[in-house]
Protein backbone atom coordinates (compact mmCIF):
# COMPACT_ATOMS: atom_id res chain seq x y z
CA UNK A 1 0.00 0.00 0.00
CA UNK A 2 1.10 3.50 -1.04
CA UNK A 3 2.30 5.82 2.01
CA UNK A 4 -0.64 8.30 0.48
CA UNK A 5 -3.49 5.56 1.13
CA UNK A 6 -2.23 4.36 4.46
CA UNK A 7 -2.46 7.90 5.62
CA UNK A 8 -6.00 8.45 4.36
CA UNK A 9 -6.81 5.32 5.90
CA UNK A 10 -5.29 5.98 9.47
CA UNK A 11 -7.06 9.53 8.68
CA UNK A 12 -10.82 7.88 7.76
CA UNK A 13 -9.92 5.59 11.14
CA UNK A 14 -9.26 8.53 13.53
CA UNK A 15 -12.49 10.81 12.18
CA UNK A 16 -14.88 7.38 12.49
CA UNK A 17 -13.66 6.63 15.93
CA UNK A 18 -13.60 9.93 17.69
CA UNK A 19 -17.60 10.55 15.80
CA UNK A 20 -18.37 7.28 17.91
CA UNK A 21 -16.37 8.07 20.77
CA UNK A 22 -18.49 11.37 20.45
CA UNK A 23 -21.50 9.59 20.11
CA UNK A 24 -21.17 7.46 23.09
CA UNK A 25 -20.41 9.90 25.19
CA UNK A 26 -23.45 11.87 24.25
CA UNK A 27 -25.66 9.07 25.19
CA UNK A 28 -24.22 8.67 28.30
CA UNK A 29 -24.71 12.28 29.22
CA UNK A 30 -28.15 12.48 27.74
CA UNK A 31 -28.94 9.73 29.99
CA UNK A 32 -28.05 11.40 33.19
CA UNK A 33 -29.07 14.91 32.03
CA UNK A 34 -31.78 15.84 35.53
CA UNK A 35 -34.45 17.64 34.48
CA UNK A 36 -37.36 18.95 36.74
CA UNK A 37 -41.10 19.61 35.74
CA UNK A 38 -43.28 22.18 36.66
CA UNK A 39 -46.47 21.62 38.16
CA UNK A 40 -48.52 23.05 34.53
CA UNK A 41 -45.76 20.14 32.89
CA UNK A 42 -46.44 17.40 35.25
CA UNK A 43 -49.96 17.96 34.90
CA UNK A 44 -50.13 17.48 30.78
CA UNK A 45 -46.68 15.14 30.70
CA UNK A 46 -47.98 11.08 30.50
CA UNK A 47 -45.28 9.43 32.62
CA UNK A 48 -45.05 5.72 33.64
CA UNK A 49 -46.70 4.94 36.74
CA UNK A 50 -44.02 5.36 39.44
CA UNK A 51 -41.47 6.89 37.22
CA UNK A 52 -39.01 9.13 39.60
CA UNK A 53 -38.98 12.72 38.25
CA UNK A 54 -37.97 15.98 39.82
CA UNK A 55 -40.50 19.02 40.31
CA UNK A 56 -39.95 22.61 40.45
CA UNK A 57 -41.76 25.22 41.47
CA UNK A 58 -42.67 27.16 44.65
CA UNK A 59 -44.19 26.35 47.86
CA UNK A 60 -47.82 28.23 47.89
CA UNK A 61 -48.26 30.78 50.87
CA UNK A 62 -50.47 28.95 52.97
CA UNK A 63 -50.20 25.50 52.19
CA UNK A 64 -48.12 23.82 54.33
CA UNK A 65 -48.63 21.31 57.12
CA UNK A 66 -46.63 19.74 59.48
CA UNK A 67 -47.70 16.68 61.50
CA UNK A 68 -45.98 17.24 64.73
CA UNK A 69 -46.20 13.56 66.06
CA UNK A 70 -44.60 12.03 62.63
CA UNK A 71 -42.30 13.47 60.33
CA UNK A 72 -45.21 13.72 57.55
CA UNK A 73 -44.96 17.65 55.89
CA UNK A 74 -48.08 17.93 52.95
CA UNK A 75 -47.86 21.04 50.94
CA UNK A 76 -48.61 22.95 47.77
CA UNK A 77 -45.93 23.55 44.92
CA UNK A 78 -47.13 26.59 42.42
CA UNK A 79 -46.01 28.14 39.09
CA UNK A 80 -48.36 30.24 39.85
CA UNK A 81 -50.40 28.94 36.62
CA UNK A 82 -50.89 25.55 38.60
CA UNK A 83 -50.90 23.75 42.18
CA UNK A 84 -49.76 20.39 43.15
CA UNK A 85 -50.00 18.59 46.01
CA UNK A 86 -46.78 17.46 47.63
CA UNK A 87 -46.30 14.46 50.86
CA UNK A 88 -42.94 14.63 52.50
CA UNK A 89 -41.84 12.21 55.40
CA UNK A 90 -38.94 13.90 56.41
CA UNK A 91 -36.85 16.75 58.23
CA UNK A 92 -36.77 19.52 55.34
CA UNK A 93 -34.20 21.24 54.82
CA UNK A 94 -33.34 24.34 56.46
CA UNK A 95 -34.17 26.71 53.79
CA UNK A 96 -37.59 25.02 52.97
CA UNK A 97 -40.54 27.90 53.67
CA UNK A 98 -43.38 29.27 51.80
CA UNK A 99 -42.90 31.33 49.26
CA UNK A 100 -39.72 29.63 48.73
CA UNK A 101 -38.55 28.30 45.38
CA UNK A 102 -37.79 24.43 45.88
CA UNK A 103 -37.18 21.10 43.93
CA UNK A 104 -38.70 17.68 44.73
CA UNK A 105 -37.45 14.58 43.38
CA UNK A 106 -40.05 11.55 43.81
CA UNK A 107 -42.70 10.30 41.80
CA UNK A 108 -46.74 11.29 41.36
CA UNK A 109 -49.05 8.77 42.44
CA UNK A 110 -52.55 7.66 41.38
CA UNK A 111 -54.35 10.40 43.61
CA UNK A 112 -51.93 13.17 41.47
CA UNK A 113 -50.10 13.76 44.64
CA UNK A 114 -46.04 14.14 44.21
CA UNK A 115 -44.57 11.76 46.92
CA UNK A 116 -41.16 13.24 47.15
CA UNK A 117 -37.82 11.61 48.94
CA UNK A 118 -36.01 14.41 49.39
CA UNK A 119 -36.33 17.82 49.24
CA UNK A 120 -33.80 20.52 47.34
CA UNK A 121 -34.61 24.30 48.80
CA UNK A 122 -33.21 26.91 46.51
CA UNK A 123 -31.93 30.52 47.26
CA UNK A 124 -30.99 33.82 45.47
CA UNK A 125 -27.41 34.56 45.41
CA UNK A 126 -27.87 37.23 48.75
CA UNK A 127 -27.98 34.15 50.79
CA UNK A 128 -26.25 34.33 53.76
CA UNK A 129 -26.86 31.49 56.51
CA UNK A 130 -28.35 32.58 59.71
CA UNK A 131 -24.89 32.62 61.59
CA UNK A 132 -23.63 34.94 59.66
CA UNK A 133 -27.26 37.43 59.29
CA UNK A 134 -25.43 39.86 61.67
CA UNK A 135 -22.22 40.21 60.25
CA UNK A 136 -21.45 42.77 57.71
CA UNK A 137 -19.40 43.01 54.49
CA UNK A 138 -16.62 45.46 54.69
CA UNK A 139 -16.99 45.34 50.69
CA UNK A 140 -19.97 46.78 50.81
CA UNK A 141 -18.91 49.72 52.98
CA UNK A 142 -22.06 49.24 55.25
Amino acid sequence: MKPKYKRLFTLTFIVFALGGAAGLVLNALSNKVTYFYKPTELKAATLAPNKVIRLGGYVKSGSVARDPDTLALNFTVTDFSNDLPVSYLGVPPNLFREGQGIIAEGALDQNQVFQAKTLFAKHDENYKPPQLQDIKDPSLNQ
